[in-house]
């Protein structure tokens, strides 16, 4: 069984297990897509952007649905025109995917560590750095965990096709994500999709 057929499968079960919409972020997404691209779609996007989709997501989006149902809050749609945006904060520039992103191992701001978090704040000048979308260039902001933290698949750069847990939005970093038990350092969209799938089953 190859990935979009697990997928089928896994979600027509989900469905059944959860008509009520218990899990958490079923009743946002509700175990259903959004409409699908074409490849001609993704062609253009990825020359207008000067990008390569992984073939996974790639096969996700034209196969199965271009956004919907997914970990935590759903699978964040791609605009095919616009682009990716840093959708944790809307106010932020559109993501240049052009650019590779900028790391291989984990990353926080040293000046955390330096702060009496119990009695003082980071001033705006830290905070429009720490928050600047330059820091996932070249990543597609899939999914909302919530609180502001999101989950990005990496598009350009040494780590594509690979998933990253950007924490920012609670100071904890950007960093490689990883699945629970397993020894692997980095893991694909397709595994990220499938073992959220797999642990709801």
């Amino acid at each position: 069984m190859d990935f979009i057929q697990e997928v089928e499968s896994k979600i027509s079960l989900l469905r059944e297990k959860d008509p009520e919409l218990k899990i958490f972020g079923a009743w946002e997404h509700k175990y259903r897509f959004n409409n699908k691209v074409t490849e001609t779609e993704v062609i253009k996007f990825e020359e207008k952007f000067k990008v390569k989709l992984p073939d996974d997501y790639k096969a996700f989006i034209t196969r199965i649905g271009n956004g919907g149902a997914g970990p935590y809050y759903g699978i964040k749609q791609l605009d095919i025109i616009e682009g990716p945006k840093d959708f944790k904060l809307s106010s932020k520039p559109s993501i240049d995917l052009a650019k590779a992103f900028p790391f291989t191992d984990s990353w926080d701001a040293e000046w955390l560590d330096t702060f009496d978090w119990d009695n003082e704040r980071p001033g705006e000048d830290l905070l429009e750095k720490y928050f600047d979308t330059s820091l996932i260039s070249g990543t597609i902001p899939l999914c909302h965990y919530g609180h502001g933290i999101t989950y990005l698949l990496v598009v350009n750069g040494p780590e594509h096709g690979h998933m990253w847990y950007d924490g920012r939005a609670d100071y904890s970093g950007i960093q490689p994500e990883t699945i629970d038990g397993s020894d692997k350092e980095r893991i694909t969209f397709s595994e990220w999709y499938l073992n959220w799938l797999t642990s709801l089953l």
